[in-house]
């Protein structure tokens, strides 16, 4: 509705005074006191310049009006007003410049004066409209102000305004006039708003006994986040509501109290103490009046300003005498942090516990809630697929708590089946959501792939020996033992919130973080899994803050670690702790709690989930033996006893070491020790023969291949095999042998694409023979060439 041409000259003389008093908005007082001002703009042209002749005579009528008005009550305006420039610049808390806008007050103001407007038979609004919101309006000032002048209030009979009839709708809801404060709870649950609420008996029960005692007759709800603490009020609201309901209980109202609504448009002092002074006024006197204040740790500050009092401190007297009753909620973290601090508050509350449901209270949940979700999106949701939803939700989501978990996934997985296309064909009629539609939810917030969460893989775990066996050669009895545990793990039969533990021990250079990345490739189809802890990193003490992050008062205090960051964003992950030996006892004492519950607090306090999570320790304590493989013809078959034995004595040699170096209690909570054996000569040649894969691999984009005979794979075998270094040293030995000279010659462009290089030994010279369509070319080089390969 647009404005009267009278409130548009009031609108600018408002203006003006907030701008004056440096109130960042416009007020209802500000343009109370406007009206106040009027008398000195009836014959000021400035204010009605943009107005048209007729629009400025309309706009002197409206004010001589208002004028008329104050004379009739005997008010001096000048008076009035200047008494209300000084309650204001009194009670003004906040000062700035002037944004322009109107606070919410100022727009209820508005709202108000439109809809008495109407009454008036007015398209504007109009002064005398404004005039009397302003009287109706929630201002301790004006009241305040209205009293010391004994200022009447103008009726709506005098302003000319019709009453607005009641509707039969407004007539039949019964709202209790606090529901602007909140939201009435009793009269939701007789119009079927609120739940189903499954379950949780005893806790309505606990609640329903406290609020019909005596004394001390304040619940408080305490529980984890999204563990259903408001369902459970919800759930006792609509006990009380039903035929049949106990005496004490069916006769309570009950009411939501919210903070916001209380503290919004409290611009200036006493107007929130005004608004709860209210609420406590109504709760005296209706003794079945039941306020519940949910997140009740938002009481501790609210409304408070320099010489007046919060919420929580206004709430106490009435809350030791009895006067009211009162339903609190709040986790267990805040109210340790803001609420028990505090023992006069804490006292007058009597806490309930709200613990996470079980599996299968959380089905039974998600079954009650069954019906609304059908109707909301249209669709079936089978029991197959709720069961799963919880299962998979418990499993994959590590932040938050049951249920609020699992309806939040299968909410969701109904919405992404409605919207999998933009077509406007509606669904048809009865489809169903499956569990592909639960995973794909999962796999998107989780970043776990699909085909891990829907357990696709089982003919792949059986066949997992033969998976990781082709990228790590020469360790078939490591890589048996950790197929074990991953079954075991993956199967379900591992102890719940238990994360696998496994130690990987023996010489350098053997395959044991080979094998770690080859284990993350295979589970989550993604080696960048893989999160890694070098473990000399941590060799001082203080270095556990690497870990968990700094402590409060220290700096990096807030700052999220490596570790941290990455197990919360990949729960399911491979943790490699590599070279565990080297760590810190304190540090390794860390992983203590992970190990043994699935768990680690960091140092802001928080729980982070690791039961997901497999925990990969390396370690060369005890590779001291020396194995090394036999070359020539029959030396395997006729050493196969010695070399048992030789393994034999070292899988004993490195258990002890590992044993005596960890504390007990460390090597009580890994599953396994799984000791990697030296590597054969046999193993040796698969080595060089997976090099020369990935060598042709990345060498496909130029059209280019290479090749080795025995005499070359012979001589990178002599060469490249160190006790010391282990397959490490072949690496190294296979880039200057045949990496080098390759790209020496490709980079001078002998070698072309469509090419290929033949590697072959000649005595001390290595031949490389390039096959092209023009021919063969041959080029000679030493084989003895860098660090000065002993053959």
């Amino acid at each position: 509705m647009n404005l009267s041409p009278g409130t548009y000259v009031l609108y600018a003389v408002s203006t003006s005074e907030a701008v004056f008093m440096q109130s960042p908005v416009l007020e209802p007082e500000h343009f109370f006191l406007g009206l106040l001002k009027l008398e000195d703009f009836i014959n000021e042209q400035a204010l009605m310049k943009d107005l048209t002749e007729e629009q400025k005579e309309e706009a002197v009528r409206e004010m001589a009006t208002i004028v008329e008005l104050w004379k009739e009550k005997q008010i001096s305006a000048k008076d009035m007003r200047r008494r209300l420039r000084f309650l204001l610049n009194e009670a003004q808390v906040e000062r700035g410049e002037f944004s322009g806008h109107r606070s919410q007050r100022g727009r209820d103001l508005f709202e108000q004066a439109e809809k008495l407007s109407q009454g008036m038979g007015a398209d504007q609004v109009v002064l005398m409209a404004l005039l009397q919101a302003c009287q109706q309006v929630d201002s301790p000032i004006l009241k305040s102000l209205l009293d010391e002048f004994k200022f009447l209030p103008i009726k709506a009979e005098e302003a000319g305004i019709t009453p607005t009839p009641t509707s039969p709708e407004e007539k039949s809801s019964g709202e209790h006039p606090l529901a602007k404060f909140g939201r009435d709870l009793t009269a939701q649950a007789k119009e079927g708003k609120l739940g189903p609420v499954i379950g949780r008996n005893e806790e309505i029960k606990s609640i329903a006994r406290i609020l019909t005692q005596r004394t001390r007759n304040n619940p408080i709800l305490l529980g984890d986040p999204g563990v259903g603490k408001t369902a459970v009020v919800e759930g006792l609201v609509i006990y009380a509501t039903q035929e049949g309901a106990v005496a004490p209980i069916c006769n309570m109202h009950f009411i939501e109290i919210s903070m916001s609504a209380l503290v919004s448009g409290t611009k200036y002092r006493g107007e929130f103490e005004d608004k709860l002074q209210k609420i406590l006024t109504a709760a005296r006197e209706d003794p079945d009046l039941v306020l519940f204040i949910d997140e009740l740790h938002t009481m501790m500050g609210a409304g408070s300003g320099e010489g007046t009092l919060d919420a929580a401190n206004i709430l106490k007297p009435a809350l030791a005498r009895g006067d009211i009753r009162c339903i609190g909620a709040t986790t267990t973290s805040e109210f340790r942090k803001y609420i028990e601090p505090d023992g006069a508050l804490t006292r007058r509350f009597q806490v309930v516990w709200i613990d996470e449901p079980s599996y299968d209270d959380t089905v039974e949940i998600l079954g009650g809630l069954r019906v609304k979700l059908e109707k909301h999106h249209g669709l079936s949701i089978p029991d197959d697929v709720i069961e799963r939803a919880v299962a998979l939700s418990s499993r994959f989501i590590t932040d938050g708590y049951q249920p609020d978990k699992a309806i939040m996934v299968l909410d969701e997985a109904c919405a992404l089946r409605r919207l999998k296309t933009l077509s406007p064909t509606p669904l048809e009629e009865g489809q169903a959501i499956d569990v592909e539609d639960i995973a794909q939810v999962i796999a998107r917030r989780t970043q776990v792939p699909l085909e891990v969460i829907l357990v696709r893989d089982e003919e792949r775990l059986l066949n997992l020996e033969n998976e990781l066996g082709r990228q790590v050669i020469g360790q078939e009895n490591a890589i048996v033992s950790v197929a074990k545990a991953i079954r075991i793990s993956r199967a379900g039969l591992r102890a719940r919130n238990r994360p696998v533990v496994l130690l990987f021990a023996g010489p350098t250079g053997t395959g044991k973080s080979e094998l770690a990345k080859a284990l993350s490739k295979f589970l989550y189809l993604d080696e960048s899994r893989l999160i890694t802890l070098d473990m000399t990193e941590f060799q001082e003490e203080h270095q556990v803050a690497k870990i968990i992050g700094s402590p409060p008062g220290y700096i990096g205090f807030g700052e999220e670690p490596h570790f941290i960051r990455e197990i919360r964003l990949h729960p399911s992950s491979v943790v490699l702790l590599d070279e565990i030996e080297k760590a810190h006892p304190s540090v390794l004492m860390t992983f203590m709690q992970v190990f043994d519950e699935g768990r680690l607090t960091d140092a802001r306090g928080r729980l982070i989930n690791c039961a997901e999570a497999i925990f990969i320790l390396t370690s060369n304590l005890g590779a001291t033996l020396k194995v090394k493989p036999q070359l020539g013809f029959r030396i395997e078959e006729e050493r196969e006893e010695v070399r048992k034995k030789e393994f034999a004595s070292l899988d004993q040699q490195i258990r002890g070491a590992v044993v005596s170096a960890l504390a007990p209690e460390l090597v009580n909570r890994i599953q396994e020790i799984v000791v990697f054996r030296p590597l054969s000569r046999q193993a040796i040649y698969q080595i060089i023969d997976l090099y020369l894969q990935g060598m042709n691999t990345r060498l496909a984009e130029r059209a280019i291949t290479i090749q080795l005979d025995n005499s070359a794979k012979d001589l990178l075998s002599e060469a490249g095999y160190s006790e010391q270094f282990g397959a490490r040293h072949l690496q190294r030995v296979f880039d200057q042998v045949i990496a080098e000279p390759l790209s020496r010659e490709i980079l001078s462009g002998s070698i072309k694409p469509g090419d290929e290089a033949f590697f072959r030994r000649d005595k001390d010279q290595m031949v490389m023979d390039i096959h092209s369509q023009q021919g063969m070319k041959t080029f000679l080089y030493p084989a003895r060439d860098a660090d000065n390969l002993t053959l």
